[in-house]
């Protein structure tokens, strides 16, 4: 769970040869304009509620692609 203040990154374990490319999900769908990019890590600039849901790395190289590890972000939100 993030603060609405909080800026988490995520990023996969992934290693291979030739070095893959990475597209993320969240809630299933493409996010950050939706194509492959040798970006390997997704950064939230400033949590919002919007952002919270279910995130998914997919990696993938002439060899194939792996779905990474699901991840639940849950995002606290007060008001004052």
């Amino acid at each position: 769970m993030f603060t609405h203040t909080y800026r988490p990154m995520f990023s996969p374990l992934n290693q291979g040869y030739p070095e893959p490319e990475y597209l993320w999900l969240k809630d299933g769908l493409p996010i950050g304009g939706g194509g492959f990019s040798p970006q390997h890590f997704h950064k939230i600039p400033a949590t919002r509620r919007e952002d919270a849901g279910i995130y998914q790395c997919v990696a993938r190289n002439i060899a194939g692609a792996i779905f990474g590890e699901k991840i639940r972000v849950s995002v606290a939100y007060t008001t004052i």
